[in-house]
């Protein structure tokens, strides 16, 4: 099994700035960062998507479910009493550990008394 691995999936003895074994490099084009697979007859570019619990969207969100809890003067166990939940998870939200869907998110607005739709002009806003 070994063997047919290698055979398939020759290894670049020409060491490249960011190749690592097997044939694989991340390359740049167009400012998108690609997986590059090489092996004697193909080369296939599939891109590297960032993750979104990495990104600068969710960290404003973050901040944003903090902001509008602070503004109506709650704590985070009186917003986890309203909405029926322990108050770790309210802390979760906060710092991305865990994610809100859509139905969340509009409980957790309606708990602190703001629309779904102000939440959202005020996240567009705060990019």
């Amino acid at each position: 099994m070994a063997a047919l691995f290698f055979m398939l999936f020759p290894i670049d003895h020409n060491k490249k700035p960011g190749a690592f074994w097997g044939g694989l490099t991340f390359s740049k084009r167009r400012g998108k960062l690609f997986l590059v697979f090489r092996n004697w007859y193909t080369e296939f570019h599939t891109p590297c998507v960032q993750k979104s619990i990495y990104s600068t969207y969710q960290k404003h969100l973050e901040a944003l479910l903090r902001q509008v809890r602070l503004e109506t003067g709650l704590t985070q166990k009186q917003l986890a009493e309203r909405l029926d939940t322990p108050h770790s998870r309210i802390s979760d939200y906060e710092r991305g550990v865990r994610r809100l869907d859509l139905i969340q998110l509009r409980h957790y607005c309606e708990a602190v008394g703001l629309s779904l739709r102000e939440f959202v002009n005020r996240f567009e806003d705060s990019l």
